[in-house]
Parts: C-alpha cells; structure tokens; sequence
C-alpha cells in the first residue's frame, strides 16, 4: 500500500513540472467567456447610466441637433404617459368620491325622514333597545322648540355637491382621458 502511495505522489509530482505549469496559466475557455461576458454588461451599464443622465437633463454638451431631438420626443412621450396616467386615477378617485357622495345623500335623507317621524310621535321605531318616545324626548331635550332642532340637525346633514375644474392644461399634445 506504501508502494502505491508514493506511486501516485511521483505522478502528481510530475504532472505539476514546470513544463505542465505553462497549461495552468493559461485561462480556460469559461473563464475567458465570462470575461467577456462581465466587460459586455459593464459597457451597457455604462450606457444605460449615460441615457438615465440625458433623461435628467445632464450631460446634454455633448449631444448634437439630432441626438437632442430624439431626446426630446422621448421625453415628451414619457410625459404624456404620465399625464394620461394621473388623469385616469383622477377620474377614478372623482368617480369614487361621486359614489360616496350618492351614499351619503342616500343615509341623509332616510335620517331626515326618521328624524321627522320622531318628531312628529308617528315613529314607532325601537333603537338599541329604546322606545321612539325617548328618543324623542332625548332629542328634544336640547331645546324648547323640536322645529329648531330639526333645522339645526338639517343643516349639519346638508351635502356639499363635488365640483371637478381642470384649471391647467398642458402645452403637450397629450390625450386627457378628461371629458371636454
């Protein structure tokens, strides 16, 4: 067994000759692909940096009328997509908003009419376990006169109505989802 040891240690002795250093040198075909590969995407993220910059407005020296140009079409068109974009989560939110809006003149008015049959006695209505007697007392507790009352809670019901004006409007030939 010690024969054979000192057999493969001879081999591997060999194998790293100075006359076999000269392959270990040299880089393997994987090597010099990722090499490559590694010098190819630096260039492009050099490149890509240098358009992010124009996009910024920097660097721009350098560029001539045509380049400058094209930058500017690119821009503008980003632009509008952006504008396009925010008008369309504008009417969204105005469309949520006018939603809400119906909702609360809805429960305004069904309150409205449940606060004239309390005031009037005609409501039999029961809430939260109490008759409609006490809580017209209770609502009535506050002042001499219910008709006051009904007016003072009327005008805190009362809705504002949702205006929507579009003041500024861009110099950018951009379609706005707005209606004319």
């Amino acid at each position: 067994m010690r024969v054979l040891l000192g057999i493969g240690q001879v081999i591997e002795r060999r194998n790293l000759h100075p006359k076999n250093l000269d392959t270990f040198s040299q880089p393997s075909v994987e090597l010099q692909l990722d090499s490559a590969v590694h010098a190819m995407l630096n260039k492009e993220i050099a490149e890509k940096t240098r358009e992010l910059r124009r996009t910024r407005g920097e660097d721009l020296q350098g560029l001539n009328m045509e380049e400058l140009e094209k930058l500017e079409k690119l821009i503008e068109g980003s632009l509008c997509r952006v504008i396009e974009t925010k008008g369309a989560k504008i009417l969204k939110e105005a469309d949520a908003l006018k939603s809400k809006e119906q909702q609360l003149i809805e429960e305004n008015q069904r309150l409205k009419q449940r606060f004239m049959n309390l005031s009037k006695g005609q409501g039999h209505l029961l809430e939260q376990g109490r008759s409609s007697d006490s809580m017209v007392t209770n609502i009535s507790s506050n002042s001499a006169n219910p008709r006051q009352d009904f007016v003072n809670v009327c005008s805190f019901l009362t809705l504002g109505k949702l205006t929507r004006s579009l003041n500024a409007t861009p110099k950018l030939s951009c379609r706005l989802p707005f209606p004319d």
